[in-house]
């Protein structure tokens, strides 16, 4: 059984307690907890009365934070990233020496199960050092640097048809496929210039990670229910 590693907290700052609102009747964590079933998924948690929810998951294993990566969280001088560290953590206590497994955040509800083996499909047949879930934005782009704009993918003197232009493509967290050798040599960097990137859908594409994503994906979660 593939491997998945999650993080939930209790608490969170631009949306109060956002993993635990509802979405379509049930709490935002358990989108993907109910639709990756066929996974083992370890959830790192905060949160005591999840702790003990979890335990009646089959398919869950729910693992304490420990109290230092919890004073590294509220400590915001303090250098590093404290969910790289429960990742390391999670690599030296649950996995085998070359193992692979997804690093997976419940704040994209609209992941499926079939997407995510395939992109475990596509890592294992690949020499790339991790797999990242990406939004392809294949349209003129342009940014702004001391007071100029510049384009990004096109130029000025011509109009472009947007199948012509360069895709860009935006990191989503939605999932990392990683393997714990690799992961270890790189020294626990997610990405490195061999990754590969793993286009999603629209739906699939939204994350919460404020008010106006939360509506959204309240929209959406709204939507699907009236279809089936």
């Amino acid at each position: 059984m593939r491997k998945v590693f999650t993080i939930i907290k209790e608490k969170s700052e631009r949306v109060p307690e956002k993993n635990f609102r509802i979405i379509g009747g049930k709490p935002l964590w358990r989108w993907l907890i109910d639709e990756l079933s066929d996974y083992e998924i370890y959830v790192n948690t905060d949160s005591d009365s999840l702790y003990k929810e979890l335990k009646g998951f089959s398919h869950v294993v729910p693992v304490k934070r420990s109290e230092r990566h919890i004073d590294w969280e509220n400590n915001a001088s303090q250098l590093g990233s404290p969910v790289m560290d429960m990742v390391k953590e999670f690599c030296e206590d649950y996995l085998s020496e070359s193992e692979d497994f997804a690093l997976v955040h419940v704040t994209s509800p609209f992941l499926k199960a079939v997407t995510l083996e395939n992109a475990f499909k596509l890592y294992e047949n690949s020499k790339g050092y991790s797999l990242h879930s990406v939004k392809s934005i294949q349209d003129a782009l342009m940014y702004k640097r001391e007071g100029k704009v510049s384009p990004y993918n096109f130029t000025f003197d011509r109009v472009s048809r947007t199948q012509d232009l360069e895709p860009i493509y935006q990191s989503l967290g939605a999932f990392f496929i990683l393997n714990n050798t690799k992961l270890q040599n790189g020294h626990f960097n997610r990405l490195d210039n061999s990754t590969i990137l793993f286009p999603l859908s629209p739906l699939e594409s939204v994350e919460i990670d404020n008010s106006d994503d939360f509506l959204l994906a309240t929209l959406v979660a709204k939507a699907l229910k009236d279809n089936t």
